[in-house]
């Protein structure tokens, strides 16, 4: 066992059995450890048998005052109690997850480091040199190190800010669990932004609306703006997280698992929830890739008498079906109108004739998406089919039929990217009528299974909650209209139309827009 670190160099001549010493509570009798100084600052105590199972053990740092710091001066007396646990603990932790996770980009230069374990790791073996953040000429020195009540996770804080526009490198070696393994070395990468990211996550759709009614075997989830740390997710225990049965008076069980690119968690109770309940489902204190904690968010719902049978649907592909001309290097995209699960997706292909193309399959948009990108450049001139089956939301549903979709290759590779030709409203814009329609008009086709009127292609209100809207496409898929379900809000109230701010646009060649954001005012 490790003691807490000493804050100045400790006399090594001072550490012995008398002046640290290990008492048993059962026996009434001081044990005879291997008392070391492990670096200068940290005493190592090593019980030369194993403990007693269940046996209440005392350790006391200089009792007599005979403790020193390197220049003589007595350290203060320490005395802690602990129990044995009922088994020798030989297994090694495992690492959970690391934020900002490995291959991640535009992280805040404010954004420090959480670690989390399967198991209670020593807290004295964590240091800026057992988890080391670099980048650059810099190696960060920590401002603080903080863990949960439990220690399975820890958070280290810089004291300076990190690099701009720079690789960083967290290395993990030396971490040890309470009994002393030590953690598999583990190194990850992360790209900073340019500058700090202090804007907090928000919840910009959820699975279940406020009053909805949902099947007794329904899975949740809640996607934000922005991607999350895994492991901010109810840390030792505690319920930020939750789904509450207000019926029952109690939390429900559930697993958690995160969408492909962090921005969604999902929540899927271990046994179907009773008929007839209400509930809330809840998201408090979760942090984003940079330690930002989230803006909280709450919602109220009720089950039916029985379960939900609805499979997901197939909402928008890119490219479009009859597209012509289409760049040999396209991916294909199709957006679902719900969560699906990763592992249904075997059945969505890219067929020329009765030949399957090789792709790589992914998940985008929160796991509402599936996108595929062929493995070698398709071939100019040449028909092609998407086709969709077997695809199943997060509950488990078998997905609605539907008709294979065919396009046709140009005559080679397509990377011009897309702008923005003009909008309405315009930049600043007052006055807008409160039942405007928006629009942006943009210089090449884009890829409609890129836009979500609920985060790529988005009406905001002042509070950053997205306006629900219906997007529908020009004929060319150059004109995009977003129409508001509802009448604006009158009296100069501020909006914020987003276009490829939040959430990446793509036209079908798979090029990506970059754009921002328009902000207006109502009439």
């Amino acid at each position: 066992m490790q003691l807490s670190r000493f804050p100045k160099a400790l006399a090594a001549g001072t550490i012995n059995n008398t002046n640290v010493t290990l008492y048993q509570y059962s026996t009434g009798t001081y044990l005879t450890p291997t008392v070391s100084l492990v670096g200068t600052q940290v005493i190592n105590i090593a019980p030369t048998t194993n403990l007693v199972a269940n046996s209440q053990y005392q350790v006391y740092i200089s009792p007599n005052n005979l403790v020193t710091n390197n220049v003589g001066v007595p350290v203060q007396a320490y005395a802690y109690n602990f129990t044995a646990g009922t088994a020798v603990d030989n297994a090694a932790p495992t690492i959970s997850s690391v934020a900002p996770p490995d291959t991640s980009a535009n992280i805040g230069t404010n954004a420090g480091v959480s670690v989390n374990f399967n198991k209670a790791i020593n807290p004295v073996s964590v240091t800026g040199s057992s988890i080391q953040l670099s980048g650059g000429s810099v190696t960060e020195v920590p401002s603080s190190i903080s863990f949960s009540s439990d220690y399975t996770r820890t958070m280290i804080i810089p004291q300076a800010p990190l690099p701009s526009s720079t690789t960083m490198t967290i290395a993990i070696s030396g971490v040890t669990s309470e009994a002393g393994v030590v953690v598999a070395n583990k190194t990850t990468q992360f790209n900073t932004m340019a500058g700090p990211d202090f804007r907090p996550p928000s919840v910009v759709h959820s699975s279940v609306d406020n009053g909805q009614v949902v099947g007794t075997n329904a899975a949740f989830a809640m996607q934000f703006d922005k991607p999350m740390d895994q492991g901010s997710v109810n840390p030792a225990g505690t319920q930020y997280v939750y789904l509450y049965d207000y019926t029952l008076g109690g939390y429900v069980a559930f697993t958690v698992s995160f969408s492909a690119d962090l921005t969604t968690v999902i929540l899927t109770p271990t046994a179907n929830l009773g008929a007839s309940h209400q509930f809330q489902m809840c998201s408090y204190y979760m942090t984003d890739l940079s330690g930002n904690a989230q803006n909280n968010f709450c919602i109220g719902f009720y089950t039916g008498t029985g379960t939900d049978t609805t499979g997901p649907a197939v909402q928008l592909v890119s490219p479009p079906s009859g597209s012509t001309g289409v760049g040999i290097n396209a991916p294909v995209q199709i957006m679902f109108n719900e969560l699906i699960s990763g592992a249904s997706i075997g059945g969505v292909t890219l067929k020329q004739g009765s030949s399957v193309i090789p792709t790589t399959a992914t998940l985008y948009d929160g796991d509402r998406g599936i996108q595929l990108r062929p493995m070698a450049p398709l071939a100019t001139g040449t028909v092609y089919t998407i086709n969709v089956t077997g695809v199943k939301d997060i509950t488990g549903n078998n997905q609605s039929a539907f008709p294979s979709k065919s396009f046709t290759t140009g005559t080679g590779t397509d990377l011009v990217t897309p702008t923005v030709v003009s909008t309405y409203p315009t930049y600043g814009l007052t006055n807008v009528p409160v039942n405007a329609v928006l629009q942006a008009v943009f210089s090449k086709a884009m890829g409609p299974a890129s836009f979500d009127a609920n985060t790529s292609f988005t009406l905001r209100d002042a509070s950053n909650n997205a306006v629900p809207a219906t997007i529908t496409f020009s004929a060319d898929f150059k004109t995009v209209t977003l129409q508001p379900n509802s009448n604006l809000t009158g009296g100069g109230t501020q909006y914020y139309f987003e276009i490829g701010y939040q959430a990446y646009l793509y036209d079908i060649g798979g090029n990506q827009l970059s754009y921002g954001y328009i902000p207006f005012t109502t009439q």
